[in-house]
């Protein structure tokens, strides 16, 4: 069997991309919420966190805690 490598970076930009696609919430509103959490990165710094795919698992959780996500899909 063949191993097939997978870059985790970009797997986990499109997961938070997916889910925040799917709660409708953009950049802007994302970083309001993070703010209120006591995490200042305006949206332009925010989107770029995102789209490096270089965040840590408790940001994760913490976006997906703001978008109401309880179960994420990683298949």
């Amino acid at each position: 069997m063949v191993a097939v490598r997978r870059d985790w970076n970009i797997e986990a930009r499109r997961l938070l991309k997916r889910e925040m696609a799917s709660a409708g919430v953009g950049y802007e509103e994302l970083s309001a919420a993070l703010l209120l959490q006591g995490l200042n990165l305006s949206p332009k710094v925010l989107a770029n966190k995102v789209n490096r795919g270089t965040f840590t698992l408790a940001f994760f959780m913490q976006c997906m805690a703001i978008l109401k996500v309880g179960q994420v899909r990683l298949a």
